[in-house]
C-alpha cells in the first residue's frame, strides 16, 4: 500500500513506475504523495507531466488548480503568522515590508511565490490548448 510509505519512498516508487512506463501506478503513487505532503511541489509537477504526456488535459488542469489552491493557502497562512499584532516588532516589520514594496497599502502581500506563478502560466497555456 503506497500510503504506508514515507514521502521519499513514495517519490522513488513513482519515479520507478514512470521508468517502467506504468503511468497509472505512478499517478496513484504521486496522488498519495500529495496527500502525505501537500506542501511539496514535486508530486504536483510529476502529475502534470504525466497527464500532459497522456493528453489528459482536463485532469492536468485539475492538478494545476489543486496545486495553486494548496500553495496559496500555505502562503497566506505563513504571511499571517507575523509577530504579535501591536508589538513594536510587528510595527517595524509591517513598515519595512511596505517600504520594500512587499505589501500594498492595506498590508496584503504583493509577491506571488514561485510555483504559483509558474503554474498560473501553465494553466493559461493549457486553457488555450483545451479551447482548440
Amino acid at each position: 500500500m503506497p500510503e504506508k510509505l514515507s514521502y521519499k519512498a513514495l517519490m522513488e516508487q513513482g519515479a520507478e513506475a514512470e521508468k517502467n512506463e506504468d503511468n497509472d501506478s505512478a499517478v496513484e503513487v504521486y496522488q498519495h504523495a500529495i496527500k502525505q505532503s501537500p506542501s511539496s511541489e514535486a508530486p504536483y509537477q510529476r502529475l502534470m507531466i504525466l497527464y500532459r504526456k497522456a493528453k489528459e488535459y482536463k485532469k492536468e488542469l485539475v492538478v494545476i488548480n489543486d496545486g495553486i489552491r494548496s500553495f496559496k493557502q500555505q502562503f497566506e497562512h505563513k504571511h499571517k503568522q507575523s509577530p504579535v499584532i501591536g508589538t513594536k516588532a510587528a510595527r517595524v516589520s509591517k513598515t519595512l515590508a511596505k517600504s520594500l514594496g512587499l505589501t500594498d497599502k492595506k498590508g496584503n502581500a504583493v509577491h506571488i511565490p514561485e510555483p504559483i506563478l509558474k503554474w498560473e502560466k501553465r494553466k493559461q497555456l493549457l486553457l488555450k490548448k483545451i479551447k482548440k
